[in-house]
């Protein structure tokens, strides 16, 4: 199993700031089945206030993508869950 991860934040002054965050879980097999494989990424545009003692931010989750994906499998003596 592997996982990937990206973290970035640009500042473009005036308080205003970008982030960036995502990552990416690849299958993996365990004693009973399969974890698919999923990813998931997100925006951010923040401002801070009140001299920088707070921020106000506004994100968006998955922006290019309707649906994540992910199927598992487990597998028993008398039982099988998909």
């Amino acid at each position: 199993m592997y996982r990937f991860n990206l973290n970035s934040s640009v500042d473009f002054g005036k308080g205003f700031k970008a982030q960036l965050f995502g990552f990416y879980n690849s299958a993996r097999v365990t004693l009973q089945g399969k974890y698919g494989a999923f990813g998931f990424y997100n925006i951010v545009v923040q401002k801070e206030i009140l001299k920088k003692k707070g921020s106000i931010g506004f994100g968006y989750d998955n922006p290019f993508n309707e649906t994540i994906r992910w199927s598992n499998q487990f597998v028993g003596p008398n039982f099988l869950q998909v």
